[in-house]
């Protein structure tokens, strides 16, 4: 097993080149085949081709749409398309991608996408969000999604709507078993999940906050993009300042990749709260990009929050 002092010195400190929401160098080849791929997905929405969605993912793919459990391999997100198209007709969906960057053999696009539909019920509905997907390289040079997570940039009426019961066949899944390479990073991973769970359970929103890096992107419920740590500190101490009392909390990890100078991290968080009039449990998760600082340490380049839906 490699030890910790091998791993901090065997990491190349790189840069990325360009402002935030800008283009990692190393991925501008791959921001044109991304696009045309979301062109097929568009059209498959208004032409109900389900077939051709499910195609676009890696068969270990995982999909975390708002509100949804975690699905993971092609049959589970099959089933979520075909029943979500089912209920809608799409007259326009549309995706802008604000920026790609190359993470070894993954490519990560974040950007802002908008649907208008009809209902069963003939309602019309336009809804606007975020996401952040995770490509992988195919060996011949093709892109499959590996990770799909999207949110709304506001609260939404009627959030079971978005919500599909997968059958059992496909509703449970593992993810790999991780290296035993990884025991360091794994350590560190759960030490700062630790210390994040003791930001949240203090409502402690500037330590929050100094999880990230200067030119972070942070992606929360129900709201759009906070970029930067000015942007990222004011929303997360006006979160904070909530009167809500945190019971117990716990945020781990489902898995985590390591890409040399960032770590892809698939995290998961449960937590029971109260106010002096209610109370309730919730429970979410996400990803997360964690970049490898001139100094060593960790900090959070970008991440999304996806919340379940609790009846």
């Amino acid at each position: 097993m490699k030890s910790f002092r091998t791993f901090i010195c065997l990491t190349l400190l790189g840069l990325m080149g360009n402002s935030i929401f800008g283009q990692s160098k190393s991925s501008d080849n791959y921001k044109s085949k991304i696009e045309e791929k979301n062109k097929q997905i568009s059209k498959a929405f208004i032409d109900k081709k389900v077939e051709i969605i499910s195609s676009l993912f890696d068969k270990d793919a995982i999909c975390m749409p708002e509100f949804q459990p975690t699905m993971k391999g092609t049959e589970a997100i099959k089933e979520y398309y075909v029943e979500i198209l089912n209920r809608r007709q799409t007259t326009s969906f549309s995706k802008t991608i604000l920026e790609t960057i190359r993470l070894k053999n993954n490519i990560v696009e974040i950007g802002t996408y908008n649907t208008t539909y009809q209902n069963i019920d003939r309602k019309q509905t336009t809804l606007n969000g975020k996401y952040l997907n995770i490509w992988i390289v195919q060996s011949n040079g093709d892109l499959k999604l590996k990770a799909e997570s999207f949110g709304y940039l506001q609260n939404i009426d009627n959030p079971t709507f978005q919500l599909v019961k997968i059958s059992k066949k496909h509703s449970s899944y593992n993810f790999p078993q991780q290296p035993n390479e990884n025991n360091d990073l794994a350590f560190q991973l759960k030490a700062l999940n630790a210390l994040m769970e003791k930001s949240v359970q203090t409502r402690d929103g500037n330590l929050r906050a100094e999880f990230f890096t200067d030119d972070g992107v942070f992606m929360p419920f129900a709201d759009s993009a906070k970029v930067g740590m000015k942007n990222i500190r004011t929303h997360l101490i006006a979160y904070n300042n909530y009167p809500v009392k945190i019971d117990t909390i716990s945020i781990y990890n489902e898995y985590f990749e390591d890409c040399g100078n960032f770590i892809i991290e698939y995290p998961r968080f449960y937590v029971k709260w109260h106010t002096s009039d209610n109370s309730g449990v919730g429970s979410g998760k996400g990803i997360r990009i964690w970049k490898r600082e001139k100094n060593c340490s960790l900090r959070l380049y970008r991440e999304i929050g996806i919340h379940d839906h609790i009846e």
